[in-house]
């Protein structure tokens, strides 16, 4: 079984190796000390190549680490994603074309949900009923 490790990145670490029982307890103390310093790093976790559910508690552990510094699972969602983002870019950039398409997409379905979002609802209650009616 190999070994949990951490590798600087521009970002913040790439994470790699197998993330499980017997590495957890290290895995998890190496994060969270890499990461004090530096609130705003990300982990790249595209490098696990094993993780059971030890490695996923660790990662739970990781994000409650994050929320103690006053990071919003908002943020750390958005900081992962934007990292994911620039990843896929980087390996395949779209033709301006493409993106330019999934841009207006993205844009019509931010209309729709503010549509959605602004149109009255009825209350919560009204609504379960409506949708268990016969």
């Amino acid at each position: 079984m190999s070994e949990c490790r951490f590798a600087a990145s521009a970002e913040g670490w790439v994470v790699s190796g197998a993330l499980v029982l017997a590495t957890a307890a290290r895995a998890y103390a190496d994060g969270v000390r890499l990461q004090q310093g530096h609130p705003a790093a990300r982990l790249d976790l595209s490098g696990i190549d094993a993780i059971d559910s030890a490695g996923v508690a660790v990662l739970l552990a990781w994000l409650a680490a994050a929320r103690q510094r006053g990071e919003s699972f908002y943020d750390f969602a958005f900081r992962t994603s934007a990292g994911y983002r620039d990843y896929f870019r980087d390996l395949a950039p779209l033709a301006a074309a493409r993106e330019d398409a999934f841009s207006a997409e993205a844009d019509q379905s931010w209309r729709e949900h503010e549509a959605i979002e602004s149109a009255a609802q009825a209350p919560f209650r009204e609504y379960l009923a409506d949708y268990f009616a016969d």
